[in-house]
């Protein structure tokens, strides 16, 4: 047996005495004839190596009845809805990494080999993305669902995270050169008709998966939209409330269609995907989930469970 077995063999008997066992340290530091610093060091890399992971149970939560209560709500015969719904903490950092994981297991436990995923862009998608658990399928075919956003989110490149995805199922990724807004229509129906550019765009007819952001209008940090918005409300006469790749949604969840050249997939594009799989939690973010829900164009909601109340609440009014 090398050197490294031994050593985890050392740290699996460590853990099974301390949290199967009920041990303390002192009393697994005699019986092992190792000083406490070291079985503190040896427990605190078994966390780090896998061999030891810790759930938290609260008795209080509501999570699993919020999702039933929202697929009844809001599911119909021709559009069923997929809720997942996490528990929420306190700490809005731990809620979100809850309602990534989740997410992750979710695509993970359905996706199948040869299918070509639609990559959104923003913090949720990314956070998505980073909770892959490298499990590798076959034929996997990744593609970003926008442009890049130049220095705007620049920590969430599209382009970046669609290439990550890729790297961690095993697939190849299909990258969008080209910014997600930009000045003229006749720039935008050049690059989407560029010869060297056009396979990645036809791909958004032929997804398999979606996964996608819901951004939440004038909320957050989403000041940089507020030009944007006020041009298409005052052009359409429509009320602005959700932002879907890039596509803007009215309380009603109908498209806001105004002269806007923008590089991303359009409504009508991602309503063809066979699924697609919103990852959206925090309150603030209620009403532009609810113009989705209402226009149909998701079928899978992942969020948290003060985020469900809200939109049941909501709706109830």
């Amino acid at each position: 047996m090398s050197n490294i077995d031994d050593e985890i063999e050392i740290i699996v008997q460590v853990a099974e005495l301390y949290y199967e066992m009920g041990q303390t340290q002192q009393e697994i530091a005699d019986k092992l004839n190792y000083s406490r610093p070291m079985i503190s060091k040896l427990l605190s890399n078994a966390h780090d190596l896998g061999i030891v992971s810790i759930n938290v149970n609260n008795p209080n939560t509501q999570a699993q009845e919020l999702s039933l209560e929202m697929e009844e709500i809001f599911s119909s015969e021709d559009k069923p809805l997929k809720v997942i719904v996490v528990p929420s903490s306190f700490q809005h950092e731990l809620t979100l990494n809850r309602v990534y994981k989740a997410a992750a297991g979710y695509l993970e436990a359905n996706l199948c080999d040869n299918e070509i995923i639609g990559i959104g862009r923003g913090s949720s998608i990314y956070g998505l993305v980073n909770n892959l658990s490298g499990n590798k399928r076959t034929g996997i075919e990744t593609v970003p669902l926008t442009g890049g956003l130049g220095g705007i989110d620049s920590i969430y490149q599209v382009n970046e995270t669609a290439m990550k995805a890729a790297y961690s199922l095993g697939g190849i990724c299909h990258f969008v050169y080209s910014p997600v807004y930009l000045g003229h229509r006749a720039t935008k129906d050049a690059i989407l008709s560029d010869p060297e550019l056009k396979p990645s765009f036809d791909l958004w007819n032929r997804l398999d998966w979606s996964l996608v952001g819901i951004g939440a209008i004038f909320q957050s940090n989403n000041n940089y939209y507020r030009d944007r918005v006020i041009k298409a409300e005052a052009e359409t006469g429509q009320k602005v409330i959700a932002d879907l790749c890039v596509n803007l949604i009215d309380t009603l969840g109908r498209p806001v269609d105004f002269d806007d050249p923008v590089v991303a997939i359009s409504l009508y594009q991602l309503r063809k995907a066979k699924k697609v799989m919103a990852v959206a939690s925090g309150t603030h973010k209620v009403q532009a989930i609810l113009a989705c829900i209402k226009g149909g164009w998701i079928d899978i909601l992942v969020t948290d469970e003060y985020t469900a109340f809200d939109i049941i609440k909501s709706h109830k009014k």
